[in-house]
């Protein structure tokens, strides 16, 4: 079904542990996933003034909006990241992980 959102992919770590902020998780979620801001904030509803300062760090995030954050970019990096910094593993599966893994790489060189 066209426009049918997939299901929310694990990051790599490697990427997770770049990120020193809950904001440069939120960040990294919507690079990853190469949708344009404008698509985002409206999809989720967001003031385009509100989401230029959510995004310089002036405002923040909703957090009733992260669930629908994630879906659309169709990544958990704000998740993974929180669940790095309290310690709690989120039990992904590591067979899971490799083939999302593989899967963005394989679009990446598609898209290239």
């Amino acid at each position: 079904m066209p426009g049918e959102l997939k299901k929310p992919v694990p990051v790599d770590d490697i990427l997770i542990r770049q990120c020193n902020t809950f904001l440069d998780a939120i960040h990294l979620c919507i690079h990853l996933s190469r949708r344009k801001h404008y698509s985002i904030c409206e999809s989720l509803g967001v003031d385009r003034g509100h989401w230029t300062r959510m995004m310089q760090g002036q405002a923040h995030f909703p957090t009733n909006k992260m669930h629908e954050l994630m879906q659309l970019c169709g990544n958990l990096a704000p998740l993974q990241w929180l669940s790095q910094k309290v310690g709690v593993p989120l039990g992904l599966d590591a067979k899971q992980q490799r083939r999302a893994a593989l899967l963005r790489e394989l679009e990446l060189l598609d898209a290239a």
